[in-house]
């Protein structure tokens, strides 16, 4: 008999994805995911709780994806006594340890680094036999396929295979998170279509995240994308020299953005003659000209045009201004007599001239990551070594390239290895430029120069972005924020979005300050402007996408193998995107389209941890727990805990006895 119950992403909720299996043929018990609670209001205390299981008696985990709230609590796991493997593809398992390990300075005890550093990843995708979604043995009369859900680099559903009384083979499958990206329509920059649910298994789980949704058409078209950013660029970066602030998630979102602005300025700015910027945009906080004297940031612009022009007309206006002063709040006048005026000046600053932009990466975790993008988008199949993994199959065809060894290059050039070296790739007349601890331009130099700054911290709250947004919040600058990701409720990204839509709409503007790193400012001072495209970026499939994976049936039918109508479970989602889906799936299957999966129920678990009996397909009720048997588990726990520290303990003594180390447990140099 295999069970299952749902431990987490329950009820409501869309993080600490955790289910737990028990096959009772084998003795076994595993999981599929162990992951944080993240961003539910009682994160602290749901993270720190016990496990409604024993660590120790747990003998594997399959694991979907790298994100935190699927990955999160693995450590937590094997400081609590697990030992076993967990089982995912190589990018998963590489993103995933980097991931833990920065996480690990954040946990507040949940684990250490140490902790993370004891997990023993099996890449499913180096044993031999490995191909999508091929069958491959995981434990005893157990076995497990890996498809591409198309989420982010080497996210996968899961499709576990075991052995029911009639000893025969039934199949349940995990969706993970499931991705935009189609065979049909592969969208999104980087990775290659989501693969569907192959044959007829027993029950589909299904997350529900976007349940309740369907994008609009131009979402989920490329060339839209990559005019929407096109239009932003040239708008922002060239006409108005703005500081462009790109907050990105270091994972997956950093990598597309890199891809989509290395692509846009190849194709729309690689040349002086596309990339045309004034020597003086408008600026809503200089006042150009007082009376026939100006400052020294458009005296800066004029004397950058004037070298620009001819030497005989370059000369008549060089011996027609005076500049004087320091800069800063140097005042310029003309010459006596001069032959122009401000109009002419105006005329001069705004003309058009070649304008070499920095895109800069600024987040060493996300350069850590790029370096595994480099590695796994190239790496290929070993059952079929002429395909990659999970390359996107348009990028030739995009990019304008002969074959894959070509994109293979601009994969490489374009995220370089992760050893913390400052590294520049021209783009035509401008360059990316990989840099930690990258410097806002002072206004002055805004005026003469805007950049892109990609920066760590997708909702704000932390990382490099929060120094960059403590400049330009509130500064006389041309500033603007572009959003491509989730902001949270609360989070310090959502408060500056409804701070902009709120004054730019003309609606009352929130009456709570904002702290930015160290600086407290009120809504009224922010300046800084904001643009949404999200929706060109998210990581989730909407409503249409998930019926699609339900219904569509993969796989040519074979002889002796019966169509089974599936159970579906959703897991993942806030009430309404749940209730709305189920809806949709129960009203989908009663209609019985032609080619449609059929499906004999949708199962929504709550958060009671109750097991499913996926034999006779009923809920178990949970059995009452004396008062005598939950003190002896809380007492078990604590005692394990206790026992997790002295051995630390011990290790970190025996450490420092050790002859290689010296007083104060300090290595000695070799």
């Amino acid at each position: 008999m295999m069970k299952v119950r749902f431990l987490g992403a329950t009820d409501g909720h869309v993080t600490g994805s955790c289910t737990h299996f028990s096959y009772e043929r084998q003795n076994i018990e595993f999981l599929v995911d162990c992951g944080l609670v993240q961003g539910e209001g009682n994160d602290e205390a749901a993270n720190g709780k016990p496990f409604p299981f024993s660590p120790s008696e747990i003998k594997f985990v399959l694991l979907t994806h790298a994100h935190q709230d699927h990955c999160g609590l693995i450590p937590k796991l094997y400081r609590e006594g697990f030992s076993g493997r967990v089982i995912c593809t190589k990018a998963t398992g590489r993103l995933a340890r980097i991931s833990l390990i920065d996480a690990a300075r954040h946990v507040k005890g949940l684990y250490s680094e140490e902790d993370v550093n004891r997990i023993k990843f099996e890449y499913i995708d180096e044993r031999d036999g490995f191909g999508l979604s091929r069958i491959l043995p995981i434990a005893p009369d157990l076995f497990a396929s890996f498809t591409r859900s198309a989420h982010i680099l080497g996210a996968c559903s899961i499709a576990l295979g075991w052995m029911n009384e009639a000893d025969e083979r039934v199949y349940m499958v995990m969706s993970g998170d499931l991705g935009n990206n189609t065979k049909e329509n592969p969208f999104q920059p980087l990775l290659a279509g989501r693969q569907g649910v192959f044959g007829w298994p027993e029950a589909i789980v299904v997350e529900s995240t976007y349940g309740a949704r369907s994008r609009e058409t131009h979402f989920s078209d490329f060339d839209a994308r990559i005019e929407t950013l096109r239009d932003i660029v040239q708008r922002e970066v060239f006409d108005k020299k703005s500081v462009l602030v790109v907050p990105a998630f270091s994972l997956q979102r950093t990598q597309e953005l890199l891809f989509d602005l290395h692509f846009v300025f190849s194709k729309y700015f690689s040349s002086p003659e596309k990339s045309q910027a004034p020597f003086y945009p408008s600026n809503p906080w200089i006042n150009d000209f007082d009376g026939e004297s100006w400052g020294y940031p458009l005296h800066s612009a004029l004397i950058r045009a004037i070298d620009s022009l001819e030497p005989n007309e370059a000369n008549r206006w060089k011996a027609a201004v005076v500049k004087g002063g320091e800069p800063g709040n140097t005042i310029c006048t003309f010459r006596e007599g001069a032959e122009y005026s401000s109009a002419d000046i105006q005329e001069l600053i705004s003309t058009r001239h070649a304008y070499p932009v920095d895109i800069v990466l600024d987040s060493a975790l996300a350069r850590e990551m790029s370096g595994v993008f480099r590695d796994e988008l190239c790496r290929r199949q070993k059952k079929y070594p002429e395909e990659t993994i999970c390359r996107n199959r348009k990028m030739a065809d995009r990019l304008g390239l002969a074959n894959e060894e070509e994109v293979d290059a601009v994969i490489h050039s374009l995220f370089p290895p992760a050893n913390g070296e400052t590294v520049t790739i021209p783009v035509g007349i401008h360059q990316i430029r990989y840099e930690s601890g990258f410097k806002m331009p002072r206004p002055i130099e805004a005026q003469e120069r805007g950049c892109i700054v990609i920066t760590g911290g997708g909702m704000c709250e932390g990382g490099p972005v929060v120094k960059h947004l403590e400049k330009i919040a509130a500064s006389k600058r041309q500033a603007t924020i572009l959003v491509t990701g989730y902001m949270a409720k609360g989070s310090l990204g959502d408060s500056l979005v409804s701070i902009c839509k709120a004054r730019d709409e003309g609606r009352p503007l929130p009456s709570e300050s904002l702290v930015i790193g160290e600086k407290t400012i009120s809504p009224s001072e922010v300046t800084a402007n904001v643009i949404e495209i999200q929706g060109y970026y998210s990581g989730h499939a909407d409503q249409d996408g998930l019926l699609d994976y339900v219904f569509r049936e993969i796989g040519e039918e074979k002889a002796g193998v019966p169509r089974k109508a599936a159970t579906v479970f959703l897991n993942h989602g806030q009430h309404a995107a749940r209730k709305a889906l189920k809806e949709v799936i129960e009203a989908r299957g009663a209609s019985q389209r032609e080619g449609d999966r059929t499906i004999s129920g949708v199962e929504v678990p709550d958060n009671r941890g109750r097991w499913y009996d996926l034999n006779t397909k009923q809920w178990l009720e949970p059995e009452q727990e004396s008062k005598t048997d939950t003190l002896l588990r809380e007492l078990l726990f604590e005692q394990r805990k206790t026992n997790q520290l002295l051995q630390r303990l011990v290790d970190h003594r025996s450490g420092m006895s050790n002859p290689a180390f010296k007083k104060g447990g300090k290595p000695l140099k070799k």
